[in-house]
């Protein structure tokens, strides 16, 4: 995380916005071990309301729910969350 925020500063005075990370596959982490999702998302939190970057999280709805459940500032969070289910199936045309 480190190597992208010094990239990011530089990715920002460059193109004048912040640069944004994808996190695909989430879900593997928060089953794996749910405190490195948390150190994820309280990063993410701090780095978009420091306008450094954005960071996308990817992953299962039911790892959401689950995951969110323990975390703190969930409740806001979801009041504001757009969630898209259904995309597996779909294929570029």
């Amino acid at each position: 995380m480190s190597a992208f925020r010094r990239a990011s500063a530089v990715y920002k005075k460059k193109y004048g916005k912040p640069p944004v990370i994808i996190y695909d596959n989430i879900s593997q982490i928060v089953n794996e071990n749910h405190k490195n999702f948390d150190i994820l998302q309280d990063d993410a939190k701090k780095n978009a309301d420091d306008r450094k970057y954005i960071a996308v999280h990817i992953y299962e709805s039911i790892f959401l729910s689950l995951a969110l459940s323990d975390w703190s500032r969930a409740n806001k969070w979801l009041k504001s969350a757009v969630l898209i289910g259904g995309i597996n199936g779909l294929s570029s045309q």
